[in-house]
């Protein structure tokens, strides 16, 4: 039986890139550049709602339903 090795829960590279983004933006409220915000959230969004639906019209195999 294969040993179940100690898991890590955070990842280094997680908190970095979420530690960025709060970064980038802290920098855009700061300087005002709420149009700009507002285009990449919405553009997040629906890149995300993309990858959901994608991800649901696929069963366990990778074929569609």
């Amino acid at each position: 039986m294969s040993e179940l090795g100690s898991r890590q829960r955070v990842s280094f590279w997680g908190v970095l890139s979420i530690f960025i983004l709060g970064g980038i933006i802290y920098v855009l409220v700061e300087r005002g550049y709420f149009l700009l915000l507002y285009a990449l959230a919405i553009g997040a969004l629906c890149l995300f709602l993309i990858v959901v639906a994608f991800d649901i019209g696929l069963d366990r195999t990778g074929r569609e339903e």
